[in-house]
C-alpha cells in the first residue's frame, strides 16, 4: 500500500504550510511609525491632493501609491495593511519556488529557500515589515531570472530595466541592482561586446520607462514638481547628518556583523558560510546554470550591502532588501549541513549521536526560531485582551519616543471625545504620522513630522507654514521627549521646536489653553472651541 503524501506532494505541503505559519504573525502586527507615514501619503493621493505639496516626505513616490492601493482595496485598518503584506510576501515565496528550479536548484532546496525567506522576514518584527525594502524582493527576483535565462530577448531586457526602475522608485539606492548585472556580463557570462551593447541599451530604455512610470507620473499633477524641489533642498542637508568618518567606519564594522549574527541569526550565517564554501570549492561539479545564479546573486548581495553602507544608517529593515538572495544560499548551506549530520548520525555510536544531538540543539537555539516564538507572544492577546496587546507594544525604555501605543490611543480617545465636527488637529512630533493615523486625520498643513520645520536646515517657507498650520488648528498636540538626532539633526524635542518658534509661541500663549498632559504629550485647545 502506497502512502499518498510522499515525495514532491509531501514536500510541497510541508513547506507551503511552513511559509504561511511563518508569515501568520504579520496579521496581528500593529501599525509602525514608518507605515503610518506611508499610509498618510496614500490617503493624500486618494483624496486627490498632490504629493510633496499637500503632504511632505523625503521618499520617492512609489511607496505612497502602494499604500493608496492597499487602502483603496483592503481598507485603512491596521489588519488591512498586514493582510496585504502576507499576500505580497507569499507572492515572493511562490516566485522563489517557481524560479529557483529553473536555475539548477532541487525542488526541496527551492521550497526550503521560500520557507527561510518567510521566517527571516517575519522575525524582523513589526517596525521592520511593510517597509520599502519589503517590496523590492519581487522585482529583484524576476529581474535576475530574466537576466540569466532570457537576456537575449528584447521583451525581457525591457522588463529587467522596468523592474530596476521600480526598485529605484521605491528607494534610490535600491536601483543599484543593475550594476552587478552589468559586471556579471563581463566576468561571468563573457559574451560578445556587440550583443552586450544591444542588450544594455534595451535594459537602459526599460529602466528609463520604469522610472518614468513609477516615479515620474505623479509629477504630471500641478504643484508636485515645485513641492519636490523643496524636498530636494531639505534632503541635501538631511543626508549629511551621518558623514563618512572614522566613527562611521567603526559603526560599520560593529553593526553589519551584529545584524547578521543577531537579527539574521548565527545559524543562518553559518549556513551562508557553508554555501559560499561549497561554491568556491565545487569546481565544475555543479551545473553551469546553478553556478551562474550563485555567482550573480553573490555579486548582487555585495552591491546591495554597499547600498546600505551608502545610506549610512544601519536600521535593521535596511538589510531585508538582501533576504530574497540570502535565502537560497542559506538553504543550500542548511541542506548540506543536514545531509552531513544525518549521515554522521546514522553511522555513529551512541556517544557521538549524543554530541551531534547537542550540536543540533545549539544550532536551533541560535536560529531564527526562538525569535519567531517570541513574536508570537502577543498573538493570543490580540484575540482575547486588546488592552494587554496594546501594552505589549508600549514603550519600555524612557528614551524611546515612537513606540508608545497606549499613550497614542489614550490621546486619540481624549481628543475625539471632546472635539467638534470639523476641528483640525496639529501634531508637533517626530512621529506625528502615528497620531494623525490614529485620529483619522491628514496633517495640517502638510507635515507628518516635526523634523521638516524643526531641523537646523529647515526651509524658511516650511517654518512659516508650521506657524500657519497651528493658526488653522483647533487642537495642538506637542511631543515632549522625542529625541531623534539621527533624523532631526538636533537634540531638540518637538516641544523645544515649538518654544523656539516665536510666532507659534505667541499663538500658543494668546489663542490656546493647555487642557491635558500625558507622560509624553501636552495637549492644547483653542480658546472658545468648547
Amino acid at each position: 500500500m502506497t502512502i499518498p503524501w510522499t515525495g514532491r506532494a509531501f514536500q510541497t505541503a510541508v513547506f507551503t504550510a511552513a511559509c504561511f505559519v511563518f508569515l501568520a504573525p504579520l496579521l496581528y502586527f500593529p501599525v509602525s511609525p514608518d507605515l503610518a507615514f506611508f499610509a498618510l501619503g496614500g490617503k493624500t493621493i486618494l483624496a486627490g491632493d498632490a504629493l510633496y505639496q499637500d503632504f511632505v516626505d523625503i521618499k520617492p513616490p512609489l511607496i505612497y501609491f502602494v499604500l493608496a492601493f492597499i487602502q483603496l482595496v483592503f481598507g485603512d485598518a491596521e489588519i488591512s495593511f498586514r493582510l496585504f503584506d502576507i499576500l505580497f510576501q507569499a507572492g515572493i515565496a511562490l516566485s522563489i519556488v517557481i524560479i529557483l528550479p529553473r536555475h539548477g536548484f532541487s525542488r526541496s532546496a527551492a521550497l526550503l529557500s521560500a520557507a527561510i525567506y518567510c521566517l527571516s522576514y517575519t522575525i524582523q518584527n513589526y517596525t521592520s515589515t511593510l517597509q520599502r525594502e519589503s517590496l523590492v524582493g519581487l522585482p529583484y527576483l524576476w529581474a535576475v531570472h530574466w537576466f540569466l535565462l532570457r537576456r537575449n530577448r528584447w521583451q525581457y531586457c525591457l522588463l529587467i530595466g522596468i523592474a530596476a526602475g521600480s526598485a529605484f522608485s521605491l528607494k534610490f539606492t535600491m536601483g543599484v541592482v543593475l550594476a552587478p548585472m552589468l559586471l556579471a556580463e563581463f566576468v561571468l557570462l563573457r559574451e560578445e561586446g556587440r550583443s552586450i551593447f544591444r542588450r544594455w541599451l534595451l535594459i537602459g530604455l526599460g529602466f528609463v520607462l520604469g522610472v518614468a512610470v513609477f516615479f515620474g507620473l505623479p509629477f504630471l499633477k500641478p504643484g508636485v514638481a515645485e513641492g519636490y524641489g523643496e524636498v530636494m533642498q531639505f534632503l541635501r542637508d538631511y543626508i549629511s547628518i551621518q558623514p563618512f568618518s572614522l566613527v562611521f567606519i567603526r559603526d560599520t564594522m560593529k553593526y553589519i556583523p551584529m545584524f547578521f549574527a543577531e537579527k539574521y541569526s548565527l545559524t543562518l550565517l553559518f549556513c551562508l558560510a557553508v554555501a559560499l564554501g561549497r561554491y568556491l570549492m565545487s569546481g565544475d561539479r555543479d551545473s553551469t546554470v546553478f553556478r551562474n545564479w550563485t555567482a550573480a546573486t553573490i555579486l548582487i548581495l555585495v552591491f546591495l550591502l554597499f547600498s546600505i553602507i551608502l545610506e549610512r544608517k544601519y536600521i535593521p529593515y535596511h538589510f531585508s532588501r538582501m533576504f530574497v538572495f540570502l535565502s537560497p544560499l542559506a538553504a543550500i548551506g542548511l541542506l548540506s549541513i543536514g545531509r552531513r549530520f544525518y549521515r554522521r548520525y546514522v553511522e555513529s555510536g551512541r556517544a557521538r549521536r549524543l554530541i551531534l544531538a547537542l550540536v543540533i540543539t545549539g544550532l536551533i537555539f541560535v536560529s531564527p526560531l526562538p525569535r519567531y516564538f517570541n513574536i508570537l507572544r502577543p498573538a493570543l492577546s490580540y484575540l482575547t485582551d486588546r488592552e494587554r496587546y496594546d501594552t505589549f507594544y508600549e514603550v519600555t525604555h524612557p528614551n524611546e519616543s515612537s513606540v508608545i501605543r497606549v499613550q497614542q490611543l489614550e490621546l486619540r480617545g481624549f481628543i475625539n471625545q471632546r472635539r467638534n465636527p470639523g476641528d483640525r488637529v496639529f501634531v508637533a512630533a517626530t512621529h506625528a504620522g502615528m497620531i494623525y493615523y490614529f485620529l483619522g486625520e491628514t496633517p495640517v498643513p502638510k507635515f507628518p513630522s516635526s523634523i521638516f520645520y524643526g531641523a537646523p536646515w529647515s526651509l524658511p517657507q516650511w517654518k512659516a507654514q508650521f506657524e500657519e498650520g497651528v493658526r488653522q488648528a483647533q487642537w495642538l498636540v506637542v511631543h515632549t521627549n522625542d529625541l531623534h538626532p539621527v533624523v532631526s539633526g538636533t537634540l531638540n524635542t518637538s516641544n523645544m521646536v515649538v518654544e523656539q518658534h516665536a510666532g507659534v509661541m505667541k499663538l500658543l500663549e494668546e489663542e490656546f489653553e493647555e487642557v491635558q498632559r500625558f507622560a509624553y504629550f501636552n495637549v492644547y485647545r483653542k480658546k472658545g472651541a468648547q
